[in-house]
């Protein structure tokens, strides 16, 4: 993917809701195990109005595919809190895509929470998720700023 910008906040929280749909077991096109990507967006751009959007997800489940081979366990690591939603988008997104991620929960782990209070101080951010992608901290669900520091880092 050669974007540089930000997905638009509506793109974010349909890959979220699709992400989110295939963790649940739901049948999906876009992200379906069963359909290559490219047939999987053709059936999207089929019951889509929005032109460039199949164009765009294939482009995104590919750019997912590429990264997973170069991912190695400890390269992804997700500081979560148990009731946070933007977590569990995030963790969708890895788990869908079977990116190879550690993770823990602030509330459960106590190292968890001191290594997250620490690094919370350190860059002056407020809450979860914290990602830890190849040594460098990202706030948020960002699945494009994910794939930018694997790149950078890889």
């Amino acid at each position: 993917m050669t974007r540089t910008a930000s997905l638009p906040f509506w793109r974010l929280l349909r890959t979220a809701a699709l992400s989110l749909a295939a963790v649940a077991g739901l049948s999906l096109p876009v992200l379906s195990h069963a359909a290559p990507a490219k047939a999987a967006a053709q059936q999207v751009q089929a019951a889509d109005d929005d032109e460039g959007d199949a164009d765009f997800l294939t482009e995104y489940v590919d750019e997912a595919q590429q990264l997973r081979r170069t991912v190695k366990a400890g390269d992804i690591f997700l500081y979560s809190s148990v009731n946070c939603g933007i977590c569990s988008w995030a963790r969708g997104w890895m788990e869908a895509h079977k990116i190879p991620f550690g993770e823990c929960f602030i509330e459960e782990d106590v190292d968890c929470l001191k290594n997250f209070r620490t690094a919370q101080r350190a860059l002056k951010i407020r809450g979860t998720p914290l990602t830890l992608v190849r040594g460098q901290f990202m706030q948020g669900y960002d699945p494009d700023g994910v794939i930018r520091l694997l790149r950078k880092k890889g």
